[in-house]
């Protein structure tokens, strides 16, 4: 997951609307954002498991 994170702040760092924030800030929301996705992908997987029962 930190790798998630590093890649995240990355892609955050390129928008124009999150260049002024502070490092921790956009450390904080990149964190937010991968275990959001990490969530809905793991609901999708408990979808589909339970679509084959």
């Amino acid at each position: 997951m930190l790798d998630e994170v590093k890649d995240m702040v990355e892609v955050l760092q390129e928008e124009e609307l999150f260049q002024d924030l502070p490092k921790e800030k956009l450390i904080d929301y990149a964190m937010q954002l991968v275990v959001a996705r990490n969530i809905k992908s793991g609901l999708h997987g408990i979808e589909t498991s339970v679509d084959n029962v």
